[in-house]
C-alpha cells in the first residue's frame, strides 16, 4: 500500500560515530484536506465568477436558465430545480433536464411541505427525505435534498437518488449561490418594473402619453411597409367631472380603471391602447380601416353591459368615441386624422352634454 508521508530525518553523533533518525508521517488526511480545501476555494471563486455572468443576463427567465446551469457545472448536483413565487404558488422557471425523467414539474401552493416552510423560515433544510418534499416527489425516488430560500422570492432545491448525503460545504455554496441568484433577480424586477413605469399609466396600465410618440412613429413606419391602414379611436368618458365631484375620485379611479379594462377586453392583442389625459384614452388599430366603426360598437356594448351589471353610479355611464383611419395611400397626414378623430369625439361629446341637461 502506498501512502503519502512526511519524512523527517536528523543525524547525530555518539563516540565519535555518526547516526541518523528519520520520522515518518502518515499525511493522508492531511493531504486530503488539502485537496478538499483547494477544491472548496475552487468552486468558491467559480461561483463568484457566476455573478459576473448573471449579471449580463438580459431577463429574468435567462438568470435562472444561467443559474441552473451553474449548479450543475460548479456543484455538479444534477438533479435541481428552482422555484420562483408568483401570486401564492411557486413556479418551477428552471430546472435541470435530468429531473423531468423522474417527475413532472408543476406549480405548487406557498404552504407546500419544505418548499414553503423553506420561504417562511427563510433559512435552508436539508438531510435525508424522510417525508415528500413537495407534493411532485417522491420519497422512493430522492434520497437526500437540499432546499435553501433565494431571499423571499423563491426557493432553489437539489436533490439525490442515492443514500450518500449532502454535508455542510455543499450546503455552504448552495447558500452563497442562492444569495447572488436573489440580488439578480431582485435587481431585474427593480429594472423591468421601473420601465414599465416610464412607459406606462400606473392607474389603469395603459401606455402613457409620453410613450405615445414613439408607439404613433412606429406604427405609422409599419403602415407603410406593409402598405395597410391605421385606425384610431378617440374616447372620452362622458361627466367624468360629476363622477369626481359626487363621488370622490377614488370612484373616479375605479370608472377610469374599469373603462381601460373595457376597451381592452373589446380589441386584439396587437391594437394599442394609451391614455391621451385626464379622462382620454387614444386606441391605434393597426391594418384596420372602416372596421373602426365596428370596434367602436363593440366597446359601447361592453360598457352597456357593465352599466347593467356593475355599476356604482346611478346614472348610466357612457363614452364620447370618434372614429377615423389613416391610409399610406391618403394625401392627409396622421395628424390631420388624429384631429378628424379628436373633433368627432368632441362633437359627440357635446351631443351628449345637450341630451344630459
Amino acid at each position: 500500500t502506498e501512502i503519502p508521508i512526511e519524512l523527517s530525518l536528523s543525524s547525530f553523533q555518539i563516540e565519535e560515530k555518526w547516526y541518523a533518525i528519520g520520522i515518518a508521517r502518515d499525511i493522508s488526511e492531511r493531504k486530503k484536506m488539502g485537496e478538499k480545501l483547494k477544491n472548496y476555494q475552487k468552486k468558491l471563486k467559480e461561483l463568484h465568477q457566476t455573478v459576473h455572468l448573471l449579471q449580463k443576463c438580459k431577463s429574468e427567465k435567462e438568470i435562472a436558465q444561467n443559474a441552473i446551469q451553474q449548479v450543475e457545472k460548479i456543484l455538479g448536483f444534477n438533479f435541481c430545480v428552482l422555484y420562483l413565487v408568483k401570486e401564492n404558488f411557486f413556479y418551477p422557471v428552471a430546472f435541470s433536464p435530468a429531473i423531468t425523467f423522474y417527475l413532472k414539474l408543476k406549480p405548487l401552493s406557498l404552504n407546500k411541505g419544505i418548499l414553503g416552510k423553506t420561504l417562511e423560515k427563510e433559512q435552508t433544510f436539508w438531510g435525508r427525505t424522510k417525508t415528500h418534499i413537495n407534493s411532485g416527489i417522491k420519497k422512493a425516488i430522492f434520497k437526500s435534498f437540499i432546499s435553501t430560500p433565494v431571499d423571499k422570492v423563491g426557493v432553489l432545491q437539489v436533490y439525490l437518488i442515492d443514500l450518500s448525503s449532502f454535508n455542510e460545504e455543499d450546503v455552504e455554496l448552495l447558500e452563497i449561490l442562492a444569495e447572488h441568484l436573489a440580488e439578480e433577480i431582485k435587481e431585474k424586477r427593480l429594472e423591468e418594473r421601473l420601465k414599465y413605469l416610464a412607459l406606462h399609466d400606473p392607474l389603469t396600465g395603459t401606455y402613457n402619453r409620453y410613450y405615445s410618440r414613439e408607439i404613433l412613429e412606429r406604427e405609422i413606419k409599419r403602415a407603410k411597409r406593409c402598405g395597410s391602414p391605421l385606425g384610431f379611436l378617440m374616447i372620452d368618458i362622458n361627466r367624468f367631472k360629476e363622477i369626481n365631484d359626487r363621488y370622490s375620485h377614488l370612484t373616479g379611479d375605479r370608472i377610469l380603471q374599469e373603462v381601460a379594462r373595457l376597451i381592452m377586453k373589446s380589441i386584439r392583442n396587437t391594437d394599442i391602447v394609451i391614455r391621451f389625459g385626464g379622462d382620454e384614452f387614444l386606441v391605434l388599430l393597426p391594418e384596420t380601416g372602416r372596421e373602426t366603426d365596428e370596434i367602436k360598437k363593440r366597446i359601447r356594448e361592453k360598457i352597456e353591459n357593465w352599466n347593467r351589471n356593475s355599476t356604482p353610479l346611478d346614472f348610466p355611464l357612457t363614452l364620447a368615441i370618434g372614429a377615423a383611419f389613416w391610409d399610406p395611400a391618403m394625401k392627409k397626414e396622421v395628424k390631420d386624422v388624429l384631429k378628424e378623430a379628436d373633433l368627432k369625439m368632441y362633437l359627440e361629446k357635446r351631443l351628449n352634454s345637450g341630451k344630459t341637461h
